[in-house]
This record gives C-alpha cells, structure tokens and sequence, in this order.
C-alpha cells in the first residue's frame, strides 16, 4: 500500500486503489509538462505569436510596458 492510499483510508476511510492514483499523478505530469511546452517553447506554437500580433495592430504598438 503505498503513501496516498494508505493516509486517505486512516484519515478519511477513503478506499482509493493505488492505480487510480498512479494514473491521476501520470495525467497530472503530463499536463504540467504540456503546459512547460506552450510557455517555455513559444517557437511549437505559431498562433501565439499571430496572436502578439493582431493585438499590437488593435491596441497599437507604442504601449509602454511598465516592468521595462
């Protein structure tokens, strides 16, 4: 029985198989590593720069950036 399991039925007397939560971390790793790829690799990801784009045309582009 592993950590999860094993404080979830102590505590709540929750009856959680270990493979639901191997498969919920494994999901929940992979989105992480997803969400790693669109903000770290902008460059797979095309429409985020179209989109950087049509909002300096609509908002113009002599908006000064207040952290710069």
């Amino acid at each position: 029985m592993g950590f999860l399991p094993y404080y979830a039925t102590k505590l709540w007397d929750l009856n959680i198989p270990s493979r639901i939560i191997q498969r919920s971390v494994f999901f929940t790793g992979g989105a992480f590593f997803a969400a790693s790829i669109e903000w770290l690799a902008p460059v797979f990801h095309m429409e985020i720069f179209k989109f950087r784009r049509t909002l300096k045309k609509v908002f113009g582009s002599k908006v000064k950036r207040k952290y710069a």
